[in-house]
């Protein structure tokens, strides 16, 4: 299932809600597995077609996520990181389970500045983090 809003004119909002990501997120939750499940799916070439079309259509592309520019399509398009939060601070707090992934998430985190056109932090500790990752123009 597709939510889409017209937030203005040319500007349109598309999330993605297929049954097969739900029942996945649904079955990871119950069993306290952290959302990595989708890089690997998406970094896979599993994406679900009405979300390919979109990015097709899309002038550019704005992801809350990291590990959502795992796959590569459209690569001339721009590509914006909104950081909410740092994901690999929120694993290392979390369930014994959920800290054995925080390494890896840090290393999606890390790579953010060489795989997104620009971050939007909507905190200073993540800004700093980003910032410390982006190699020196020089």
């Amino acid at each position: 299932m597709v939510l889409e809003s017209a937030l203005e004119p040319r500007l349109r909002e598309s999330i993605h809600l297929g049954l097969t990501f739900g029942m996945l997120q649904t079955l990871a939750r119950r069993f306290d597995y952290p959302r990595v499940w989708q890089h690997h799916m998406l970094a896979g070439g599993m994406i679900p077609k009405q979300l390919k079309q979109a990015l097709r259509e899309a002038d550019i592309v704005m992801a809350d996520l990291p590990y959502v520019r795992a796959f590569r399509p459209m690569a001339e398009k721009p590509w914006y990181l909104v950081s909410h939060n740092l994901e690999h601070k929120l694993l290392e707090q979390g369930s014994a389970r959920q800290r054995r992934f925080a390494a890896w998430m840090r290393g999606v985190e890390g790579a953010v500045p060489h795989t997104y056109t620009d971050v939007l932090s909507c905190a200073e500790e993540d800004q700093t983090f980003f910032r410390a990752m982006t190699p020196d123009p020089s």
